[in-house]
């Protein structure tokens, strides 16, 4: 038997200890942190951030509203400062460089050569020198006729370069004019005339005549010939006729001579 000395604790009593026990210590804790204003900016913080994440979540986010397309520029040759107003700041937006003696609408690339561009300073340019030494520079954009006979063919390469990312990327739309030079009227149909080949077709050209001019007195010549050979035959015909005059002559004496 157990001894009368001996006491029963009673479970309510001991689950009382706990819950006594854990709220001392959610107080305790409420106060370490409530107290130091440190833990109360951190707690705000983070409640902040926490409630923008669960907020953006549940915002849907506007779809940007799609760029309209220009349509392709009409080809046509231009000057300086008809490619000066090409810098996308017109109301169309269009935007357009000059390298190399060539014009190429770039608007499509606008990111890149429109205001706020890494290369924005060459819209409406002609970026051939600052290409060529690879610069950004404003320096490099000439405002009058760049012939860049100061550079050097390593730097002249470095532009044909670009010169060939941009012809295969962009839209060609016509010629840089020099001063003097008359623009070309293109059509749909024609061919895309380069600057460096105009020389070669100047020769093609030259080369021609200079065929058609040769040509000529030979027609002459073989003219000549040609007469001379028919008074040849005319001559050696001569003697054959008279032969046949002479003989129908002693035959008309021999009949004559045969009646008698």
């Amino acid at each position: 038997m157990a001894s009368s000395s001996e006491e029963i604790i009673p479970e309510t009593t001991t689950e009382t200890a706990a819950a006594e026990s854990s709220y001392d210590t959610f107080v305790q804790v409420s106060n370490e942190i409530f107290t130091n204003p440190l833990n109360v900016v951190l707690l705000s913080i983070s409640a902040f951030l926490l409630y923008k994440i669960i907020a953006g979540r549940q915002t849907p986010r506007p779809r940007p509203e799609p760029e309209v397309e220009l349509p392709r520029m009409k080809k046509k040759d231009l000057t300086l400062d008809e490619l000066r107003k090409c810098d996308g700041t017109g109301e169309d937006g269009r935007i357009c460089i000059a390298v190399n003696g060539r014009i190429y609408d770039v608007t499509r690339g606008k990111q890149f050569y429109g205001p706020g561009g890494p290369y924005s300073n060459f819209a409406g340019r002609d970026a051939s020198r600052a290409l060529a030494l690879f610069t950004v520079s404003e320096s490099a954009l000439k405002s009058e006729n760049d012939d860049l006979s100061d550079l050097t063919s390593a730097e002249m390469s470095r532009m044909r370069e670009w010169q060939i990312q941009l012809e295969e990327k962009y839209d060609f739309v016509g010629r840089l004019l020099k001063p003097g030079q008359e623009p070309v009227d293109y059509t749909d149909s024609e061919e895309e005339i380069n600057p460096n080949e105009e020389g070669d077709e100047k020769e093609k050209e030259t080369s021609k005549k200079s065929e058609e001019n040769e040509e000529e007195p030979d027609s002459k010549t073989s003219n000549i010939n040609t007469k001379e050979n028919v008074n040849d035959m005319e001559e050696e015909k001569k003697p054959e006729e008279e032969k046949e005059k002479k003989e129908e002559k002693q035959e008309e004496t021999s009949t004559e001579k045969t009646e008698l």
